[in-house]
């Protein structure tokens, strides 16, 4: 989901839209077909609490950060 604002494409800070042909690298002519569904309605700005970034790195609890045998394992082999 993409957001047309203002007319223009907002990808936010981190968006790409890559284009992969898997059939063969050669010239010829491409179509690409975009459907738009939406609403006339005023979209407020992307950013979230003031432009903080959220942190969506995964949280561990204590148990999980308790020492492993697994996390020496390598240096063992």
């Amino acid at each position: 989901t993409m957001t047309i604002k203002d007319g223009v494409l907002d990808g936010g800070e981190f968006a790409h839209i890559y284009f992969v042909d898997w059939d063969c690298v050669r010239a010829r002519h491409r179509q690409l077909n975009i459907t738009v569904m939406g609403t006339a309605d005023e979209v407020e700005d992307r950013k979230w609490n003031n432009g903080e970034v959220i942190n969506t790195l995964r949280k561990y609890t204590d148990e999980e950060k308790a020492y492993d045998v697994h996390y020496t394992l390598q240096q063992k082999r």
